[in-house]
């Protein structure tokens, strides 16, 4: 797990998967994350490699994957 989830979890009543997924499933369900900015845009400009929102979300939906 991350230490990101683990240590937001633990202010929480959810487990830091549970969080993960739910962070995971707002950013599906709600894309635009600034007025002016979507959640794609951000990803991109961000520069971690990923090609859409949509591989960012399932990447980041591992238990493995350092939360960003």
């Amino acid at each position: 797990m991350s230490c990101l989830f683990d240590t937001l979890s633990s202010f929480i009543d959810l487990n830091s998967n549970e969080l993960r997924q739910n962070i995971c499933n707002y950013l599906s369900e709600n894309p635009r994350m600034f007025e002016d900015i979507s959640a794609q845009e951000f990803i991109l400009w961000n520069g971690e490699g990923h090609s859409s929102l949509e591989t960012y979300i399932n990447n980041m939906r591992g238990s493995s994957t350092w939360g960003g």
